[in-house]
């Protein structure tokens, strides 16, 4: 376990505080290391909540049980809605 946190240094200490507590987050913007480290927590039922844009619906498996989606957004197409509320089985 602590291996996948040394792999996510280099991050902010709030997001590394965020992950030990069972919260991490997803998106294009982060550091390979951070995403990397959420993707393996997340399998292994230690991230309880993952916020993450579209693009985590596009080719990561990372099942879970509930999807939300919030916010009105021109790029949510008939295909990423169905990626990404297929997440949730």
């Amino acid at each position: 376990e602590e291996e996948i946190f040394k792999a996510a240094k280099g991050c902010e200490k709030w997001m590394l505080v965020g992950l030990r507590r069972g919260i991490g987050m997803h998106h294009e913007g982060l550091k390979r290391g951070y995403k990397d480290a959420v993707e393996v927590l997340f399998r292994k039922g230690y991230l309880r909540v993952v916020f993450a844009t579209g693009t985590l619906a596009l080719g990561i498996n990372m099942p879970c049980r509930s999807t939300i989606l919030c916010g009105d957004s021109l790029e949510l197409t008939g295909l990423m809605y169905r990626q990404m509320s297929g997440r949730a089985g």
